[in-house]
């Protein structure tokens, strides 16, 4: 990598920890309502060259199923808020939406377990992102869900 390119990149990665720094203080903060607010994501990490965003959840006593294990839809709710999250960095102050999202379960999560997602962009053009997610227990040391999705660029712009 050449200097020119390696300044690029340090720059594009602060600029990118800043954009999710910023992000999560806006739509986190006192008197935000809805799913977001309440799956509570903590800000773990970016990679500007690797196109990727970390986030973090803890599983909280309304999303496990009654065999007292993590609800699926609890697990695609953290991943498509975490690709969302992606996609708004690429999208700038655009309209996004999720055209399709698939998940894998791989093992359980559990009551109070920390649960890591990673999303990374695979392809990103003007109006159609493609990512892959891993959902990982940090609690237990095990990938418990992998995750494939495509999202939307809409013209139309959203004010957070």
């Amino acid at each position: 990598m050449t200097e020119t390119e390696l300044k690029q990149q340090e720059t594009g990665q602060k600029e990118m920890e800043a954009y999710f720094t910023d992000l999560m203080d806006t739509i986190l903060a006192d008197g935000k309502v809805g799913l977001v607010p309440k799956l509570s994501p903590k800000f773990v990490a970016c990679d500007y060259g690797e196109k990727s965003l970390t986030l973090e959840f803890k599983v909280a006593d309304w999303m496990i199923n009654p065999e007292k294990i993590l609800f699926g839809g609890a697990m695609v709710s953290m991943l498509d808020n975490t690709y969302g999250f992606l996609t708004h960095y690429f999208a700038g102050d655009k309209f996004i939406s999720t055209i399709s999202v698939s998940a894998t379960f791989l093992k359980p999560g559990r009551l109070d377990d920390i649960i890591r997602v990673k999303a990374t962009a695979a392809s990103h053009g003007r109006t159609i992102i493609n990512m892959e997610g891993e959902v990982y227990d940090v609690t237990q040391d095990v990938t418990i869900g992998m995750s494939q999705t495509s999202f939307m660029i809409l013209d139309k712009k959203v004010d957070l």
